[in-house]
């Protein structure tokens, strides 16, 4: 079995959500590899959201990784800012997890 074949596909995300209304980190990971971006409901910070930078032939990194991205206007970051994220214990076990739709 390949890797192309062991992902979930977005319906089968959604559907699960829709189902449980829980969706854990599993499956945010799993929406950030398929390109799509993702937040916690529990987060304090209006719209703020992660997604999956994978390395291009000019990028100065060479493994992918995940940043959180604050959107334009946020108090702390008024213009916007990008910042690698790590997960703590509590990202990690939550099931508050969502797909953030794009405007």
């Amino acid at each position: 079995m390949n890797y192309m074949e062991t992902i979930e596909t977005i319906q089968e995300i959604e559907d699960k959500k829709a189902r449980t209304m829980n969706m854990d980190f599993q499956y945010a990971l799993t929406a950030l590899k398929e390109g799509l971006a993702v937040r916690r409901s529990g987060w304090n910070g209006k719209d703020m959201s992660l997604k999956l930078q994978t390395p291009g032939a000019n990028s100065k990194m060479s493994l992918p990784y995940i940043y959180i991205e604050y959107p334009v206007g946020h108090p702390v970051y008024p213009e916007g800012a990008r910042c690698p994220w790590l997960a703590s214990q509590t990202d990690l076990l939550s099931d508050d997890w969502e797909i953030v739709r794009e405007a």
